[in-house]
């Protein structure tokens, strides 16, 4: 999956950060204590996002969260317990928070500090 992504600075940010996979992150993001991940899925030009949510019996259930068509040239990123989609190095970001009342993510375009 990490050949989909064709943004110029993979490598250099993979270099920073072993392991890191463009199309996978992993947290607490409904904030319930267990962990739950997101993965992009490629169908043509299209990045089908799902968010797996964990469960107490350690099962995960999966739930269509976006179709981006720009994906390729972004990826995931945990920042500070939210997952975030942005381009490498670039200092806005596209950050979900989980909305208890609604159940369900609100995203925020943010611009990160310096």
């Amino acid at each position: 999956m990490t050949s989909d992504c064709t943004n110029q600075f993979l490598e250099d940010y993979r270099q920073e950060t072993p392991g890191y996979l463009p199309y996978f992150c992993e947290g607490d993001f409904n904030e319930d204590g267990i962990g739950d991940f997101i993965i992009a899925l490629k169908t043509g030009d299209r990045y089908d996002i799902y968010l797996f949510i964990g469960y107490h019996d350690g099962s995960f259930r999966p739930h269509w969260f976006a179709s981006l068509n720009w994906l390729h040239d972004a990826g995931f990123f945990n920042r500070s317990g939210r997952p975030s989609i942005g381009m490498f190095y670039s200092d806005v970001v596209i950050r979900f928070y989980w909305n208890r009342e609604k159940g369900q993510f609100d995203a925020v375009e943010e611009k990160l500090d310096e």
